[in-house]
């Protein structure tokens, strides 16, 4: 097959770049599942996106800044919310709805959180989904798992795919990677069973530079069940007014500090006991009418917001780092740009901002269509070689034993290279890891990935926001 452009991912980064770039080209988009599925679905909370008035925007950029700790690329969040109003339009010219009052969440000074509902992320991989298939520019690939990246004379054009049972090699002029973290590297996680680090194996094995993969952020805030992945519960809660508590209904501290704070708080606490959410200073109509999908879920657990005390646990949650791009969303390798959670744009820094990680999909989906959109008109788009020798990639399906060492990569990235980590634990992750020997792809991709987060954690010397050395 050959193609313009082949799209890499199906969340909201992969699905609003292939709208975008189909103006120019014949898109291929591949979906490791389906569409509606993955991180993007599961989204709860928002976007984060300041409209109009400069001084708003200016607060919107201390407030990533000043969660980032500092370290964040400044000139990416300043394009980030410099083009916030822009993104919130794209997706409401794409069919998405938002509620008309904004939210405040954590880290946030100032109510400026767009959400619908709390299935936010879900409206919009529907209404996204939808617009993709009456492109006729646009051809969707659905349960196809990508295996590598067809490279020549250093940089990349096009990918292999598994897909029908088959490897099928795709051609493309340019390539977009867009296929989120590796949230299945840790025991306990939000993010869904096809979060495998995929994207980041790939690109690493073409030659492209990684950053910042030492700062993985965890939800403090994961309803504690038997359950993989585990439910979110919605940062909005707390914007809410909803307290982290003990078994008494005794706040054990501000329900509002920083995701990575907390998490840090609720870990150490649950040696000692549960640790709970307290939602009973409101009604169940309140919560039903305003997070209608999370009372929904308790309810199925037999739980009730108004009564009782909702036992909690932190989660890995996103992954700031990840594939080195730049501002137009250009890896270090050539033809290939990411998006989305797979890549890192240095907006993050040390620690998310709540809500920013799907404005980031937007904006830089943007970006790369802006750049390719510049090289089309002063014609400078390659021409070849989209044929030429490629060495044809092994797929090899994940078996029993594969399953044996995910769960071993989950436990020894839970216990060491996770909320609390020391140069001790991450010297034993690496050699634990070391040994492990997997046979299928998807395992080998999340092995790689857990390597080097451990690796990076090394590197990195002091404590700094997701990445706390605890001794």
């Amino acid at each position: 097959m050959k193609t313009g452009f082949v799209v890499i991912g199906s969340g909201i980064a992969g699905m609003s770049a292939a709208i975008h770039l189909s103006g120019l080209s014949e898109v291929i988009l591949i979906s490791k599942t389906n569409l509606i599925s993955g991180s993007t679905a599961l989204a709860q909370g928002g976007i984060a996106a300041v409209k109009s008035h400069a001084t708003t925007k200016q607060d919107h950029i201390a407030d990533t800044l000043h969660a980032g700790l500092g370290i964040n690329n400044k000139d990416a969040v300043e394009l980030l919310v410099s083009r916030s109003g822009a993104a919130l339009e794209f997706l409401q010219k794409n069919g998405v709805v938002f509620d008309e009052t904004m939210h405040t969440e954590a880290g946030h000074s100032e109510a400026r959180i767009w959400h619908i509902s709390d299935q936010t992320g879900l409206y919009i991989a529907k209404a996204l989904a939808e617009k993709v298939r009456t492109i006729p520019a646009i051809t969707v690939l659905e349960n196809a798992f990508a295996v590598d990246l067809l490279l020549q004379d250093g940089a990349v054009h096009g990918v292999e795919i598994y897909h029908g049972g088959e490897i099928k090699r795709i051609h493309a002029l340019k390539t977009i990677m867009a296929t989120g973290g590796a949230g299945q590297m840790y025991a306990e996680t939000t993010n869904p069973i096809e979060s495998t680090g995929d994207g980041i194996a790939m690109g690493v094995r073409a030659g492209a530079k990684l950053s910042d993969m030492e700062f993985v952020q965890f939800h403090p805030t994961a309803l504690a069940t038997d359950e993989s992945p585990v439910f979110l519960l919605s940062e909005a809660l707390r914007g809410e007014g909803a307290k982290v508590v003990n078994g008494a209904d005794e706040d054990i501290c501000n329900a509002l500090l920083p995701r990575d704070e907390l998490s840090r708080i609720i870990f150490r606490r649950e040696t000692q006991e549960t640790v709970y959410l307290s939602l009973r200073h409101k009604t169940n109509d309140f919560w039903s009418e305003r997070f209608p999908n999370i009372f929904k879920k308790l309810q199925e657990y037999g739980l009730s917001a108004e009564r009782d005390l909702i036992p909690i646990l932190p989660a890995a949650h996103f992954f700031s780092g990840g594939l080195k791009i730049d501002l137009r969303g250009r890896t270090t390798v050539g033809n290939l740009s990411a998006i989305g959670e797979v890549a890192c744009s240095g907006v993050h820094g040390a620690n998310r901002l709540a809500s920013n990680s799907l404005l980031e999909a937007l904006v830089f989906s943007e970006q790369v269509f802006l750049d390719y959109a510049s090289q089309v008109k002063q014609g400078v788009m390659p021409h070849a070689p989209l044929d030429g020798h490629f060495e044809t990639s092994e797929f090899k399906d994940s078996t029993a034993e594969d399953c044996k060492i995910q769960k071993a990569i989950q436990n020894i990235s839970w216990k060491k290279i996770g909320i609390l980590r020391s140069k001790k634990s991450l010297d034993e992750a690496l050699y634990s890891l070391s040994r492990l020997e997997p046979i299928g792809t998807e395992t080998k991709n999340l092995l790689a990935v857990a390597i080097f987060v451990a690796e990076a954690a090394k590197k990195r010397g002091e404590s700094l926001g997701c990445h706390h050395l605890s001794l």
